[in-house]
């Protein structure tokens, strides 16, 4: 009996743990759709380069703003060039003033052209996440109407296996038990990044680290001839390449 009312102590604890996180963290009460895209939001963070690059700055300062942006633009219904992407858009490890925007923004006004470039890279994303961004995140942020939206895509999109499923990101619609749990359990949400972490960092072996290019043995012939096997995952990316172009 002992065994039993420890046993059933403890589910009630976990429980009631479970509930109070679904209720704090989870989109149950609130309809907060940008937790679905594990969005960094107001949030000033200074990295360990860690010997990826050789930098002056280290540890670099990564910066998100309330809206989730990066960049140097004074008011969103000002910003004129939206850029859209994951790692390589996002650049985690570059410090801020620093980046490919940057850049290019300084570029344009050293030319005398005022130019706001507003930075949504996320990293890690997906066309299917950039989807989900004019769907749940874009419309949120109070006069966004950039004249250009900048796309640098393609990369993460490789790992896709084919067949994934472009009915998956219609959640709204569906009324079965497993899409709310997708759509509203932070619990659920924190498994699934650990989950793709796991797949990221361990199957696949993508991340953020250095390469020695002098070691690596370079080749005239390829390893691949015939890439008809790509025909199928080639077209589902046409396909949602398609959807992001009528979305913007």
């Amino acid at each position: 009996m002992n065994k039993i009312k420890i046993v059933a102590v403890n589910f009630v604890i976990t429980f009631t743990g479970m509930l109070l996180i679904e209720l704090c963290f989870g989109n149950w009460i609130f309809d907060n759709k940008l937790g679905e895209l594990n969005l960094i939001r107001s949030r000033t963070t200074k990295f360990n380069l860690n010997g990826l690059y050789n930098s002056p700055n280290d540890p670099i300062v990564y910066k998100r703003d309330e809206y989730g942006l990066r960049g140097r633009y004074n008011k969103v219904n000002e910003i004129n060039l939206l850029t859209v992407g994951g790692s390589t858009t996002d650049q985690r490890y570059i410090s801020e003033g620093q980046t490919w925007q940057d850049i290019l923004q300084n570029t344009y006004e050293s030319e005398g052209i005022n130019v706001a470039i507003a930075n949504a890279g996320i990293d890690g994303q997906t066309t299917y996440g950039h989807i989900k961004n004019f769907e749940y995140w874009f419309p949120s942020l109070p006069g966004l109407h950039p004249k250009y939206i900048l796309f640098y895509v393609g990369l993460n999109d490789f790992h896709i296996n084919e067949g994934y499923g472009f009915d998956r990101l219609k959640t709204n619609s569906e009324d079965s038990f497993m899409p709310l749990i997708r759509k509203n359990s932070s619990i659920y949400r924190l498994l699934r990044t650990i989950r793709g972490v796991i797949n990221a960092e361990v199957k696949e072996n993508i991340g953020h680290r250095k390469i020695d290019f002098t070691g690596i043995k370079y080749t005239r012939w390829a390893m691949q001839i015939d890439y008809s096997f790509m025909n199928k995952r080639l077209e589902e990316y046409r396909e949602r390449l398609a959807v992001l172009i009528e979305k913007t």
